[in-house]
């Protein structure tokens, strides 16, 4: 059932539809019962395809190759025809693989056209895809047998323990270079390999779903011949196939477990997760392979299949009654049906955790690696001085009470900060180093907030300022204007002219002071950020938590005034920002203080006390602030109220 076979493979152009000619002519054949003429037919369709391969013509063998498949869907109906085209075409490509196998065959696989052979191989996956389903077990049989015996038995022993042996001794670099040649040099052994293993997978998958019964599940998975002596080998596997599905990997990504209807929009089955079924069915029903950390290559994945492999694992314990006779976990037959049913759990339980704590490993030793790299790298200096940019620019956008000072007059510039309060944080980030380095570069959304967050955060120590000072209780009105009317009369009553309104953010939208005759909408924002002004005065929001009903109306410039220092190695001459990374010591102290944390990653896997100061290590520490004191000039200069019902029906009088 391939999302219908790619109908490119049925072709035209410069071979004038040859393929099609020789699929009609075949079921032409067929219908009439011309035994020998779709005998004789088959047999030039596989002699012309192994002139394709000689010849190393790509264009013929991809129009050749997926013909026995369009053959064998159509004749399925037809036991002497389907069951023929069976064992013709497994032989044929079992004889097949014995070119590639030869020393010729892999010198022009590893040099010159190893597509002619991944294309091979993708024909011969799309035919036995088809064959799960065939109805003669004997025939069936037949042809898995052949397929198993296109193996290349030398790779898993002898060779691939000299591997094994050279990439456990070696860096990180050497191990990949050390793979990568083996991976070429043998490229034949591994194909296979990874076709057998999709296959056997897919195989488990179609059984999860119910695609086929226990019966046919279980005579399958006994005719394909698939071991590994190495789980770095199993590991590899699943990691490049699932890469490569983008690319259609041996067909792979063509596979479905039903038709599906033209037209109609569908999720179709991935090659990302319907291959760690084998993979974990594997491990779950033998021993695991002979593994060894050392030979491990790191790899991004680890991370994903960590995550994966746990929620197969527990599909499988919640479906074992499914899967404990494949799995050949059935229990001691003479215990009672509970003691057998404990057993059975403990058993797969055991299985379980043994094979979890290998991907932990892998996941742990994903991090060790990437945060050992991040760690050894010095702060890139470009990267730190854009993070400090976007940082100023957040804290610019959120801090409004300097530029009110500016705009007001009512501020001394000092050169000496001593004695003056920090406006600001001083923080350790948090795996924040990926963020300034080269190499493993990462960035990290919404780490700018920081500067927002300290913008906010100095507006508020302003606010609360404020009202910790302001002596007399806060009157209440039940609407906007009534207590903005009260406040302006207080003021000028007492000689004083109010020039700045301050209100809450959601009053914008929650009163109606827009519409009122006296308030005049600005189109655009003043050099202060006020959105209008009533009766002449300026009227601006601060969003800060400290500001919630209260509503400020102030002669700004006699009730305040701002000290505050300047230098012109900060940014703006106001805004102090530096990024360092941890020393040793700072290490060592942020461990100790911190153990329990940092021994845990963010899955709750445990860490050993160097795991864990690597991590630290990818920390660092952020400073960032002002230097600044808010003065109250004149507590008089000010009027506030409270606002509980911040609409207004009507314009109050005056």
């Amino acid at each position: 059932m391939i999302r219908p076979i790619n109908n490119n493979t049925l072709t035209s152009g410069i071979i004038a539809n040859f393929d099609r000619t020789l699929y009609d002519a075949f079921n032409s054949a067929v219908n009439k019962g011309n035994t020998q003429a779709w005998k004789e037919i088959l047999s030039f369709i596989l002699t012309q395809t192994s002139v394709a391969i000689a010849e190393k013509s790509d264009f013929v063998l991809e129009t050749l190759i997926n013909l026995p498949t369009f053959l064998y869907t159509t004749s399925i109906k037809k036991e002497e025809v389907a069951n023929y085209l069976v064992n013709a075409v497994s032989v044929y490509y079992k004889s097949m693989s014995l070119h590639f196998k030869s020393d010729s065959g892999k010198s022009e696989l590893i040099d010159k056209h190893p597509s002619i052979f991944y294309k091979f191989y993708g024909g011969v996956l799309s035919f036995y895809h088809y064959l799960i389903f065939h109805q003669d077990q004997q025939v069936l049989s037949h042809a898995l047998n052949e397929f198993n015996q296109m193996k290349e038995e030398e790779y898993d022993y002898e060779t691939r323990e000299q591997i094994v042996n050279l990439v456990s001794s070696g860096t990180e670099g050497q191990k990949k270079e050390i793979r990568d040649n083996a991976t070429r040099n043998h490229i034949y052994g591994i194909t296979q390999r990874r076709a057998a293993l999709g296959y056997f997978s897919w195989i488990v998958y179609l059984y999860a779903l119910d695609k086929i019964d226990r019966p046919k599940f279980l005579f399958l998975i006994s005719k394909i011949d698939i071991h590994y002596q190495y789980f770095e080998d199993l590991l590899e596997d699943i990691i490049q196939i699932r890469k490569r599905e983008a690319i259609d990997y041996l067909g792979f990504s063509w596979w479905d477990h039903t038709d599906r209807e033209s037209g109609i929009v569908y999720s179709p089955p991935t090659v990302y997760d319907w291959i760690l079924y084998g993979m974990c069915f594997l491990l779950l029903k033998g021993e695991m392979p002979s593994f060894s950390i050392e030979a491990i290559i790191d790899d991004s994945d680890y991370i994903f299949l960590y995550d994966s492999v746990k929620s197969l694992l527990e599909y499988f314990k919640k479906n074992i009654e499914k899967w404990q006779k494949p799995l050949g976990i059935a229990g001691v037959a003479d215990l009672t049906s509970e003691e057998r049913t404990n057993q059975i759990n403990e058993d797969l339980e055991e299985r379980t955790r043994r094979i979890l704590n290998v991907f932990e490993r892998l996941k742990i030793l994903h991090d060790k690696y990437e945060s050992s790299l991040i760690a050894s790298q010095q702060l890139d200096v470009k990267l730190v001085n854009e993070f400090k940019q976007r940082l100023f620019e957040a804290w610019k956008r959120q801090c409004t009470i300097f530029d009110l000072f500016s705009h007001f007059h009512n501020q001394d510039v000092v050169n000496n900060s001593d004695g003056l309060p920090y406006l600001g944080s001083k923080i350790l980030l948090q795996r924040f180093k990926m963020m300034f380095v080269e190499n493993h570069y990462q960035q990290i959304y919404g780490s700018a907030d920081l500067g927002s967050d300290v913008g906010r955060r100095t507006d508020g120590a302003f606010l609360a300022k404020v009202f910790n000072q302001y002596a007399p209780e806060l009157p209440v009105y039940d609407n906007i204007i009534s207590g903005l009317d009260a406040c302006i009369k207080t003021l000028t009553d007492n000689k004083i002219i109010p020039d700045l309104i301050i209100i809450p953010p959601e009053f914008i939208y929650q009163t109606n002071i827009r519409e009122v005759p006296d308030f005049v909408e600005y189109s655009e924002a003043s050099d202060i950020g006020s959105i209008g002004a009533y009766r002449g005065i300026p009227v601006i929001t601060f969003y800060s938590k400290v500001l919630s009903k209260q509503v400020i109306v102030t002669s700004f410039k006699l009730a305040f005034s701002l000290d505050i220092y300047e230098d012109e190695n900060f940014i703006d001459r106001r805004l102090h920002i530096q990024i360092k990374q941890l020393t040793a010591a700072e290490i060592d102290q942020e461990f100790e203080k911190n153990k329990a944390n940092w021994k845990v990653d963010e899955k709750g896997l445990e860490l050993t006390d160097e795991q864990a100061k690597i991590r630290i290590s990818t920390s660092v520490n952020l400073e960032i602030w002002s230097r600044a004191r808010f003065n109250i000039r004149d507590i008089n200069a000010m009027s506030i109220f409270n606002c509980i019902q911040p609409v207004a029906h009507t314009h109050t009088a005056r």
